[in-house]
């Protein structure tokens, strides 16, 4: 589980975990571990008045715990349902707007003009 989550490189990893899903809130990305991601629901971000600040720490939480999912499908599709045929192993730019369409649907906000991507 944890190398599919943080270090398979074919896992989807790269278009879920990625600074740029994190960048708009100003507060530094952390580089997710397997307990960072199994935990997400216990990480609190505090305001400058040190007060948790309760939407930060839930987007945190969506992102990761969504994140592991959307991965965790992922290379179950391909790996179980392709029998793990490289030929037909998702692109970046496919995982990247699934992420898009799951994160988007989730949150309920269109995240494509974020990215610069249309659809």
């Amino acid at each position: 589980m944890e190398h599919i989550l943080t270090d398979c490189d074919f896992s989807g990893k790269d278009s879920v975990f990625t600074e740029q899903s994190w960048s708009h809130t100003g507060k530094p990305w952390t580089k997710p571990s397997l307990g960072l991601i199994v935990g997400c629901s216990l990480h609190m971000y505090t305001n400058e008045e040190g007060r948790v600040d309760s939407g930060l720490s839930c987007l945190y939480t969506i992102i990761m715990s969504e994140g592991a999912h959307f991965i965790w499908n992922t290379q179950n599709e391909w790996r179980i349902g392709t029998q793990g045929n490289l030929a037909k192993l998702p692109q970046p730019g496919e995982l990247c707007n699934k992420w898009l369409t799951v994160m988007s649907k989730y949150l309920g906000v269109n995240l494509d003009s974020r990215y610069n991507r249309t659809r």
